[in-house]
């Protein structure tokens, strides 16, 4: 059986916001964002479940690319996401229910490259909405720990 991580940056943002938190896309970051939706949707893969940052501009990114990939799948904002390290993803990811088989986090770096470093061992650094799968060969998400994954791709706008 196998399990299977996307993980995918937030598109481009601007600057011009009262906090970082609250930064929102601009119209090159709408369409990059829409692009990658799409591009996933080309793939014939749609995620299971979503996890989002609760930033501003990981949300608008997730919403635009679940409308254009026409995902049908839940989807949840998380604070943990936001400013986050890779021990508290790791921590999350073996939280998971196993119901779901492919799940997406969407957030931010430098995390998601260190993550995908200590998931597979792969050196990657995101580009704004930058995506990844990473393959576990394992029956629960619980069993997933550092060097148990293999980055099959990554591609960005």
């Amino acid at each position: 059986m196998s399990l299977t991580l996307l993980i995918f940056r937030h598109a481009k943002s601007d600057f011009d916001a009262p906090s970082d938190h609250e930064r929102v896309l601009n119209d090159i970051g709408i369409q990059q964002a829409m692009f990658m939706g799409e591009e996933l949707k080309e793939k014939n893969i749609q995620p299971d479940l979503v996890l989002c940052s609760s930033a501003q501009r990981a949300k608008q990114t997730m919403d635009l690319a679940m409308k254009a990939g026409e995902w049908g799948c839940d989807s949840s904002i998380m604070d943990v996401l936001y400013n986050t390290t890779t021990e508290v993803m790791l921590e999350v990811i073996k939280q998971m229910s196993d119901h779901d088989k492919t799940i997406m986090f969407v957030g931010h770096e430098p995390t998601w490259s260190e993550l995908v470093v200590k998931l597979t061992g792969a050196p990657i650094s995101f580009n704004t909405a930058g995506m990844c799968c990473v393959k576990f060969d394992v029956d629960s998400w619980s069993s997933v720990n550092e060097g148990t994954g293999k980055l099959d791709w990554y591609e960005c706008p």
